[in-house]
């Protein structure tokens, strides 16, 4: 499912699903369709799925930095263990951030979403749905 909507300038907007499986269904019950309110829906959920895992990450971040931290104490110099904490925690960081910024990006497209169903605009320029990808020339 993909939201197309032209703006009154011209300018495209594209809004691609989030669905994560193949067997998912949107909120109408069908597996593809181009309903506003399933769209909405679904960045909804992605954006809060999202924003959970930005959540949760650092609390699984300590807690695997300690555990490796004090297994690795007990056989490893403690330079070669807080190097490994070290690089769990980079590679946690890099995942928050890659969260966190797929986070707005979803929470952008649901305001814009939301501002269509409401008002008929996009950032205030008028826009209309396309049902069909060679519409819109």
């Amino acid at each position: 499912m993909t939201i197309r909507l032209k703006l009154q300038d011209g300018t495209m907007k594209e809004y691609p699903s989030e669905k994560g499986r193949s067997d998912q269904r949107m909120k109408c019950g069908e597996a593809d369709c181009e309903h506003l309110e399933c769209a909405i829906e679904q960045k909804r959920a992605s954006s809060s799925s999202m924003r959970m895992l930005v959540t949760v990450l650092p609390v699984g971040t300590v807690i695997t930095a300690a555990v490796v931290f004090f297994i690795a104490f007990e056989s490893l110099k403690i330079l070669l263990s807080a190097g490994i904490v070290a690089v769990i925690v980079i590679g946690d960081i890099f995942l928050a951030v890659t969260f966190m910024r797929t986070a707005r990006r979803l929470e952008g497209q649901l305001r814009e979403l939301q501002e269509f169903s409401q008002n008929k605009t996009v950032n205030g320029v008028p826009a209309r749905q396309l049902h069909d990808s060679r519409q819109g020339s």
